[in-house]
């Protein structure tokens, strides 16, 4: 099914692996089932893009995009978009990177972690969290973009 997770985060450091949503069925040994947003350290380039991924168990999409900076905000947006078969990102209401979704449905029972990945307190996410939605639906560009512009007015944040 489609679906779409967005929310402001504010890295207090931009190392490691730090996942800010996580939600797996949990099958033990097995391949990823579920979806997370992350903010993961590029080995080869020395950037920090955000990441977004799905997966049903057999198979996974992720797409990754940005490079994020210490006490900025930004509004992350991941799109799983079934019927096109794409997962998208969007930084600060701007379309960043999409990819091939092949993954099946998946009920995701298993439970939402915000703020990090349990078991892994390495994974934890250093920094402010705030407004994360969670909507049923894959959203349109301009539903995102007007989010977005929403979040700068409420917060009274700056467009950098």
């Amino acid at each position: 099914d489609s679906f779409t997770i967005e929310a402001w985060v504010n890295p207090n450091r931009v190392t490691g692996a730090q996942r800010f949503i996580w939600k797996n069925n949990g099958a033990a040994g097995g391949e990823f089932d579920g979806y997370y947003f992350m903010l993961a350290e590029h080995p080869d380039s020395g950037t920090y893009p955000f990441v977004f991924g799905v997966g049903d168990g057999s198979s996974t999409s992720e797409v990754g995009g940005g490079n994020a900076s210490v006490d900025a905000w930004y509004f992350v947006t991941g799109v799983r978009d079934k019927a096109a078969g794409k997962t998208r990102i969007y930084i600060n209401g701007i379309h960043i990177n999409e990819a091939v979704d092949n993954s099946a449905n998946s009920n995701y029972a298993g439970d939402l972690y915000i703020g990090g990945r349990p078991g892994f307190s390495y994974e934890h996410f250093q920094g402010v969290i705030d407004e994360v939605r969670i909507y049923s639906r894959s959203l349109t560009a301009f539903e995102i973009q007007k989010r977005y512009a929403e979040g700068l007015e409420k917060f009274k944040l700056v467009e950098k």
